[in-house]
């Protein structure tokens, strides 16, 4: 019988940081094929059902693009579709390693562990990884979602959970081998697959992965790269365009940069070219602390005032914004004060006001706020 484990040694919790870069790091790298295609087929005798053709791609872009071929050649070999029976599937192992794991962990220690390992893992390949892959295979593929055969799954998120499991067996969890093996084999190899009866597809990891303090970062190319190519971009978890990373710094126009629409782009471009070329461009209207209000009729070669409001991020270090307000301001006062909701913009300002917060062009605020101070405390 298993004993309960109520702590940790000092040397396990040290181990910590090693096994969720282990298992971060296993999203990308060299895929050993043979290895995958073995995984594949044990996932599917485990679910009862016939040795598939396995076919594999550089990237998912590349599964995408071969599924119309795929499906005139191969024709009732695609059907019906696997998605939702597969990642049933994944949960049910999942359910049966957590209910193991539960008897063996002291409740509160299993709730720390589990807080600890899984936030920090799912925040680079959930909340990173899954939504911006998510975002860059649909963005440009959009009329493939509208066929039933063409639904795919992420897989490599679900390292968080090997992860964890992986961490709990080093300090003495006593796992059923053979479902941690099979879990922990096809999770760690097949990142991206469309799974059919009789068909299963998928993609090779990402040779690169980038990161900084947790976010994809790369601002000498792409962020994420497969072997074919194919990839995307993004500064400080922010997903950019090409020429946003790839046009040199001094090439970089202040007119295109502030034709950006979107704001998180907006402020990687901003934070590229430096906040003092920025308002170097600009003529300085007002200034109060850290918020300076600028017309930059110059950079777009207008007659008429263009104003922006520069302000830096009380909360995150280095960090500016740069947003376009009414062309009536004339100064820092009314820049901020034109970027409030109406019922903001009753409740008056004083240094000893609440405070309050700005994330974008959305403000909160206290309910039954008598006074706000000026300037948010937290904007992001």
């Amino acid at each position: 019988m298993s004993r309960l484990i109520t702590s940790i040694t000092a040397e396990q919790k040290a181990q910590i940081p090693n096994y969720i870069k282990k298992w971060v790091d296993m999203a990308s790298g060299e895929t050993d094929i043979a290895e995958a295609d073995r995984a594949v087929e044990d996932i599917y005798a485990d679910m009862g059902l016939k040795k598939p053709t396995i076919l594999h791609f550089d990237s998912p872009n590349a599964c995408y693009q071969a599924l119309p071929a795929l499906e005139q050649s191969r024709g009732k070999e695609m059907t019906p579709r696997l998605y939702a029976h597969l990642s049933v599937h994944l949960s049910r192992l999942r359910s049966q390693l957590n209910s193991q794991m539960d008897r063996q962990l002291e409740s509160y220690l299993h709730s720390r562990l589990s807080q600890h390992l899984n936030s920090l893992m799912d925040s680079q390949l959930s909340e990173q990884l899954l939504s911006q892959l998510n975002s860059y295979i649909r963005r440009p593929m959009d009329f493939l979602f509208k066929s039933p055969l063409r639904i795919s799954l992420i897989v490599f998120w679900r390292l968080v959970w090997v992860g964890y499991y992986d961490y709990a067996r080093y300090i003495g969890v006593q796992f059923d081998e053979h479902k941690l093996d099979l879990m922990i084999r096809f999770i760690s190899n097949i990142g991206f697959c469309s799974p059919f009866t009789n068909v299963f597809i998928y993609s090779l990891k990402p040779t690169e992965i980038h990161w900084a303090n947790g976010r994809l970062h790369n601002p000498d190319g792409q962020a994420v790269r497969y072997a074919d190519g194919w990839g995307w971009y993004a500064l400080n978890g922010i997903p950019m365009e090409e020429w946003q990373v790839t046009t040199p710094t001094g090439d970089l126009s202040l007119g295109k940069i502030l034709l950006v629409e979107d704001i998180d782009q907006r402020r990687e471009l901003v934070r590229r070219v430096g906040v003092e070329l920025l308002a170097s461009e600009g003529k300085e209207l007002d200034r109060a602390g850290d918020y300076k209000l600028l017309d930059m009729r110059a950079v777009y070669k207008r007659n008429t005032p263009t104003l922006f409001l520069l302000m830096k991020n009380p909360s995150v270090p280095d960090t500016w914004h740069c947003e376009g307000v009414g062309n009536e301001c004339k100064t820092v006062r009314d820049a901020l004060n034109w970027r409030k909701p109406d019922a903001m913009k009753r409740i008056p300002v004083s240094e000893n006001g609440e405070g309050w917060y700005q994330q974008g062009d959305v403000c909160i605020w206290p309910a039954n706020a008598l006074m706000l101070k000026e300037f948010p405390c937290v904007l992001t």
